[in-house]
C-alpha cells in the first residue's frame, strides 16, 4: 500500500480510522489503474459524499435498463 497522509477531518461516515484508511486505499487504487498513472503520483486532497437521490452509476443502469426494454 502505498503512503498516505490521513487528516482524521477529511471524511465523516461513522468509520473508524483503520477503515477510513483502508477505503482511501481502495480509492487511489482504482484511480490508479483507471488513469493508468501510478499511485505514488496522485494525491487525493478531499473526499466528499454525494448527495442526492441517486448517484450517477444507478443512474445510468436504470438508463439502459429501460432502454434495452424499448421496441
Amino acid at each position: 500500500m502505498e503512503q498516505s497522509t490521513l487528516n482524521n477531518s477529511y471524511i465523516d461516515i461513522g468509520m473508524n480510522q483503520e477503515d477510513e484508511a483502508e477505503l482511501i486505499a481502495v480509492i487511489m487504487a482504482a484511480l490508479s489503474e483507471s488513469l493508468s498513472q501510478p499511485a505514488g503520483s496522485l494525491v487525493i486532497n478531499k473526499i466528499r459524499r454525494v448527495t442526492g437521490q441517486s448517484i450517477a452509476w444507478n443512474q445510468a443502469g436504470l438508463n439502459e435498463s429501460i432502454a434495452s426494454r424499448r421496441i
